[in-house]
């Protein structure tokens, strides 16, 4: 029998974190998600059961039911008879896809909502993890001399939410999983073009040198004219203070 698939399950546990840090806006817009989850699941299950009993008029159910309508009926011959039984199996079978069509795309908004309300949530609670964290505790004294001497004072916490452009190609999780771009997980002090599995530019490839305050901040100032050749697309940023922000917050993931 054809099954319908499954919503992916979703982690609840945060809630309990959520509401030690003070979170109830973000708590209750995750309730609402799941009760919408509830409800697809609930609709999902009622389509399944129209499928199997669409599909349950197989062949053989055809045959007795047409034998027994023609016993009744000396008009309409059996070809006839199921010709009618297939255009309402067909009928049956259009509304059922329909259903499902509408139903796979509401699945797909719900698991969008409820994954724009989990990112909202992680970015709370990292937001509220590094109020606590100062540059100091995460750049070396070479590199906070380096902005010192530009008069800068990094943030990492302004940091976090200058990256929330960099993510679209950029993960920063533990597991170093790449996207459009490598993972930026433990990028802070290591070797450049060492993440694996990343397909690296021939130039960046060749770049002999460590991910510092400095050379992060060349970089992120202008790609392309810190390392020519590289393949990432990024135009540049000119402002030094979000550099230093932006490389504090890198330098916490770790």
């Amino acid at each position: 029998m054809t099954t319908l698939p499954k919503n992916q399950p979703v982690n609840f546990s945060l809630v309990a974190l959520l509401t030690a840090l003070g979170l109830p806006l973000a708590v209750c817009a995750l309730g609402f998600a799941y009760l919408a989850y509830a409800t697809a699941e609930r609709q999902r299950d009622d389509l399944e059961t129209l499928l199997a009993t669409v599909e349950a008029a197989d062949a053989d159910v055809l045959s007795v039911y047409v034998d027994q309508i023609t016993r009744r009926s000396v008009r309409a011959t059996r070809p006839q008879l199921e010709d009618i039984l297939d255009q309402h199996l067909a009928e049956a079978r259009a509304k059922f896809d329909a259903a499902l069509a509408d139903q796979q795309a509401r699945n797909a908004e719900i698991e969008q909502e409820l994954a724009a309300a989990l990112a909202t949530i992680e970015h709370l609670i990292a937001s509220q993890s590094l109020e606590a964290v100062s540059a100091a505790s995460v750049l070396s004294q070479e590199d906070l001399a380096f902005f010192a001497s530009q008069d800068l004072a990094p943030d990492p916490a302004v940091g976090l939410e200058l990256f929330a452009a960099c993510s679209a190609c950029h993960s920063v999780t533990p597991d170093r999983s790449n996207g459009i771009g490598p993972s930026l997980w433990a990028l802070y002090g290591g070797q450049a073009a060492s993440v694996e599995g990343f397909a690296y530019s021939k130039a960046l490839r060749d770049y002999d040198a460590f991910w510092t305050a400095e050379t992060l901040s060349a970089f992120l100032a202008n790609p392309r004219g810190a390392i020519r050749g590289t393949s990432m697309g990024y135009a540049g940023l000119p402002d030094a203070q979000a550099r230093a922000d932006i490389i504090a917050y890198l330098a916490t993931l770790k």
